[in-house]
């Protein structure tokens, strides 16, 4: 394959693709484009379709055609549930809501991915004054784990160490591990941060104890404890998914099966959180947003 100098457009692409077609006479024998879901692969097989199509006769249905990373289909559900700020993810379960009667989650998705990615505090300020006219429930229901009290707790205390030399020393002297922080953009960051604080929750718990003046509000309760404990169980499948799909044996049937035990997973939590005694509104929220996006 030519290199592809300059640009990396999804057109530059497609011209180097086609050209090296027409090189080795194999047009008609193009299959399926593996690689992952940057956008500018959508362009190019775009383009690639109505080359083939004007050059060759040939139909190519570049939607059809495109198998798609599905470890980053994981991380992308995932950043719907837990996060909400990711656009390309709430894009895609914009799309996911197609008729008249998803109306109204059509369009406090459409809200949300408005606001998505917006983390100054002035843009912070703005999204709730639009929130109050709008309606708190949308923003509430929507902005991910910034309203879910033992997820934000566990991430100030992951900022509150990162923040200080000081703050960092202490807590390695404490609990002798380097505790990690939440990223949208690194694959399951969130569970392998929760994961830590399950493992050593003893020592954390005295630590709590003993800077409660500095961490305050983020001090966590008993029933916070268990909320993490099983938000950590619902993400495991996620993590394992993520690694066995990566493998070198990973195949097209077996991220297939990955799909379908991870939308399972989905409706179990959801069916859980839907009940009268673990009711949890945003909860539910969250998981249909997770959904969605897998599901598309």
């Amino acid at each position: 394959m030519p290199e592809c100098r300059y640009s990396h457009s999804g057109k530059t692409q497609a011209s180097l693709i086609i050209n090296t077609l027409a090189k080795y006479g194999i047009a008609s024998k193009v299959g399926y484009h593996v690689g992952d879901n940057a956008t500018s692969n959508n362009t190019c097989l775009s383009y690639l379709s109505r080359r083939l199509r004007d050059d060759y006769g040939l139909t190519f249905d570049p939607s059809k055609r495109h198998i798609r990373c599905i470890a980053h289909i994981i991380n992308l559900s995932l950043q719907a549930f837990l996060l909400a700020s990711s656009k390309e993810a709430l894009i895609a379960a914009l799309n996911a809501t197609d008729d008249t009667s998803n109306d109204q989650l059509f369009a406090q998705f459409y809200d949300t991915l408005h606001d998505a990615g917006q983390t100054t505090r002035t843009d912070k300020a703005h999204q709730r004054r639009r929130a109050s006219r709008r309606g708190n429930h949308i923003l509430k229901n929507f902005t991910g784990w910034q309203h879910i009290a033992p997820l934000r707790k566990v991430h100030n205390i992951a900022v509150w160490i990162r923040k200080s030399t000081l703050h960092s020393a202490i807590w390695d002297d404490k609990i002798k591990l380097r505790l990690g922080i939440d990223n949208a953009t690194r694959w399951n960051s969130w569970y392998r941060l929760l994961d830590n604080f399950l493992r050593y929750q003893s020592r954390i718990k005295q630590f709590l104890i003993d800077h409660n003046r500095e961490l305050q509000d983020d001090i966590l309760l008993a029933s916070e404890w268990e909320f993490i404990e099983r938000t950590h169980r619902f993400l495991q499948p996620f993590a394992s998914a993520t690694l066995l799909a990566e493998g070198a044996r990973s195949t097209l049937s077996q991220s297939l099966s990955i799909m379908d035990v991870l939308l399972r997973q989905y409706e179990k939590y959801k069916e859980l959180y839907s009940s009268k005694e673990n009711h949890n509104h945003h909860m539910v929220h969250c998981i249909d947003m997770g959904w969605f996006v897998l599901n598309k």
